[in-house]
């Protein structure tokens, strides 16, 4: 898990899509639902990584400030710093990943949109 969480950003900080996309896809095999962030609908499907990457408003860096890992999930705060509008921003997500025996990934953030 922390693997695929330390590959996920580095490949999202090098602005590599589609590493990063096959490197999700050897984790989630079995599908994925991301509720990005939590109270908007919930994504599921083969596209939903591709979609995420799309839709990202801006250009951000992420920092991992603190990752828990327990049994098969992972919790951690994330320091994202972009530019939106023009302007720099920087934003901290709570972000939640289980990752399930059947290979499926289930994806949660929280975080005050800018």
């Amino acid at each position: 898990m922390r693997a695929a969480i330390e590959r996920h950003i580095a490949l999202w900080n090098a602005g590599e899509k589609e590493p990063w996309l096959a490197a999700w896809r050897t984790v989630s095999s079995g599908g994925v639902t991301a509720e990005d962030p939590v109270g908007t609908p919930m994504r599921q499907g083969p596209d939903v990584f591709s979609d995420l990457w799309d839709h990202t408003v801006g250009v951000w860096t992420l920092t991992v400030e603190h990752l828990v890992a327990c049994a098969n999930e992972v919790a951690m705060v994330v320091r994202n710093e972009g530019t939106v509008g023009g302007e720099n921003v920087t934003v901290r997500s709570i972000e939640l990943y289980r990752f399930g025996e059947d290979e499926t990934l289930s994806i949660r953030t929280y975080f005050d949109q800018p």
